[in-house]
């Protein structure tokens, strides 16, 4: 046994020291990138941790109304009394997965449907592409008023909503890079070697693409943290009384006079996750494919 692990480590010290090389070098040319990447570690952190960060159960009501932060109540208290530290934590939980989800489901719809249509080509192609023309065109609160009447107010419909918002736009983008890499000459090697539709979209083409459209969609997380909080803001996604950022600062708008920290604490980590995202974004961007600092 000690044998056969002893050559592993120096790999893995290896490994690693080139992660670290990759990192430092990652974060002296892209600062910013760099501070956006803390911010999104904090938030994930917060999300994912959540439940062990509040300091009691952020539905509990109290006696204690709108009371300003003090040393019980870091964030105050709400207009029933609830702990507004403990919302405002438990709200970053479905505020950043209800993107996630959607960015992820978004993403590998999107990707497959765009390698498809660019494979594809003749009369599906250009069905499809109107179809997805009708979809970017249309408004997506409108969009969002629709389903909302079809299916009701539900979680999982705001991740519907979501993910119909991102995978047109991810799948004209897939299209287009695809289009542009099935004219490489390793692809046209793979087809006069006889490799099949599978191994040329699995093995040759999906490879190449993730990457560019994989950078599209991590600058486009914060533009989706923002419909998500506004959706909630307007009353169509998260339901009462489970928190969530923009179900809190639409709560809190009727007390900005006397308790304005109601709106500033989900405000405030709304636009550090939306800052943080769109920061790394940029950088990744930057890193990863060079061609789209221009977009």
């Amino acid at each position: 046994m000690t044998a056969i692990a002893a050559p592993e480590l120096p790999v893995a010290r290896s490994f690693a020291g080139k992660q670290a090389r990759s990192f430092a070098r990652f974060a002296r040319t892209q600062p910013l990138g760099t501070f956006g990447l803390t911010l999104v570690v904090i938030i994930v952190f917060v999300a994912v941790f959540g439940e062990w960060l509040v300091r009691s159960d952020p539905d509990a009501l109290s006696n204690d109304i709108l009371r300003s932060p003090n040393a019980k109540h870091w964030f105050g208290t709400d207009h029933i009394g609830r702990d507004y530290y403990s919302r405002v934590v438990s709200g970053a939980r479905i505020t950043v997965a209800l993107a996630v989800i959607a960015v992820a489901i978004g993403f590998g719809i999107g990707t497959v449907l765009g390698m498809a249509s660019a494979w594809a080509l003749g009369w599906f192609d250009l069905f499809f592409q109107r179809v997805i023309d009708a979809l970017l065109a249309l408004p997506g609160i409108i969009l969002a008023l629709a389903l909302v009447a079809v299916f009701g107010r539900d979680t999982h419909v705001l991740i519907l909503i979501l993910t119909l918002l991102i995978t047109p736009g991810v799948t004209r983008f897939a299209r287009g890079t695809a289009l542009s890499l099935l004219n490489e000459p390793y692809i046209e090697a793979a087809q006069a070697l006889g490799a099949g539709t599978p191994r040329i979209l699995l093995r040759h083409l999906l490879p190449n693409l993730l990457p560019s459209v994989a950078v599209v969609v991590t600058t486009s997380v914060g533009g989706l943290l923002l419909v998500s909080a506004g959706l909630s803001f307007l009353g169509l996604g998260v339901q009462p009384p489970t928190a969530e950022w923009g179900k809190m600062l639409a709560e809190g708008r009727d007390y900005y006079l006397h308790a304005p920290y109601l709106a500033i604490f989900p405000g405030v980590g709304l636009s550090l996750a939306v800052l943080g995202v769109n920061l790394f974004g940029d950088a990744i961007r930057d890193v990863w494919d060079p061609r789209l600092r221009a977009l």
